[in-house]
């Protein structure tokens, strides 16, 4: 059991950044083959079979309110760029492939930056408690988006 908090990294569930993408959901919702070729990748599976759950700040905010906990954070991240030959790149400025990865990388974090869309992976840290000022102003400095949940005025 986590003493202080619990910190969960899993990919970002794209539609409830983005309301796009949400309304063409419900309205093609009646015709499931079309909208699986729209968005491709709604149902996500790993290579060994594993289901990838896609997460959301909202789910995460339900749960701390749900457990009466106080705080939650948040950070938008774009970690993922493999492709086959990633591991033989050269991480020189003068490899091309390993430039046109960092411009990629670079362009997804402005978008996300934007809030144009979101981060391929959420970082999420629920707190137990509310962590001193030192902790919050560093969260802070590293991007995090943090969040109060309200006490539950009828838990005793």
């Amino acid at each position: 059991m986590a003493k202080k908090a619990m910190v969960v990294i899993e990919p970002h569930d794209p539609v409830s950044k983005m309301p796009l993408l949400l309304g063409l959901s419900n309205v093609l919702a009646s015709k499931s083959k079309l909208l699986n070729k729209v968005w491709r990748n709604r149902f996500s599976f790993e290579p060994v079979g594993n289901f990838v759950y896609k997460v959301s700040e909202r789910e995460f905010e339900k749960f701390a309110a749900g457990l009466n906990l106080p705080m939650v954070a948040f950070k938008r991240i774009n970690p993922n760029f493999y492709f086959k030959e990633a591991a033989n790149i050269t991480t020189t400025s003068k490899s091309r492939k390993f430039l046109l990865l960092r411009i990629k990388k670079q362009l997804l974090d402005v978008l996300v930056w934007l809030k144009i869309t979101p981060g391929q992976v959420l970082s999420a840290i629920v707190f137990k408690q509310v962590p001193d000022d030192i902790t919050l102003k560093q969260l802070r400095s590293d991007g995090y988006h943090l969040v109060n949940i309200p006490k539950n005025p009828y838990a005793k």
